[in-house]
């Protein structure tokens, strides 16, 4: 995605300050010393986000960069029309334990979704 891209999609999510010049500390804070808010990351997310693998790949690739996801992100962000089955998928997959809880912005309730990977016996004899 073009940074011109990028600036589009953050303006379009209430960051109207950004400029293109700004887009290199967006994706680089650590090395401009800024600390980008939850909400700032989740929309640089939407900017950058996973293009390969199938789609419980996708969801781990997400979850992994921006520690959770919902469904509304899964459909419109990674265009998954089956999260319900790939978070179910993952609930069976002895690999993964996944979290859930209810958030809420007064009017609207959703939930949102947490992935920890398990550590497996084979994973512990080869550490």
């Amino acid at each position: 995605m073009k940074d011109s891209e990028i600036v589009k999609v953050l303006q379009e999510h209430g960051f109207y300050g950004i400029d293109l010049p700004m887009v290199s500390k967006l994706k680089n804070p650590s090395y401009y010393g800024i600390q980008l808010t939850t909400e700032a990351q989740r929309c640089l997310g939407i900017a950058v986000k996973p293009r390969k693998g199938n789609q419980t790949e996708r969801i781990l690739e997400y979850v992994k960069r921006m520690g959770s996801i919902t469904s509304w992100e899964a459909t419109n962000i990674l265009n998954i029309m089956s999260f319900g089955k790939r978070m179910s998928e993952l609930r069976h997959d002895p690999h993964y334990t996944v979290t859930q809880k209810w958030e809420s912005d007064g009017h609207v309730k959703w939930l949102r979704y947490e992935i920890d990977e398990n550590e497996t016996e084979t994973d512990a004899l080869n550490a």
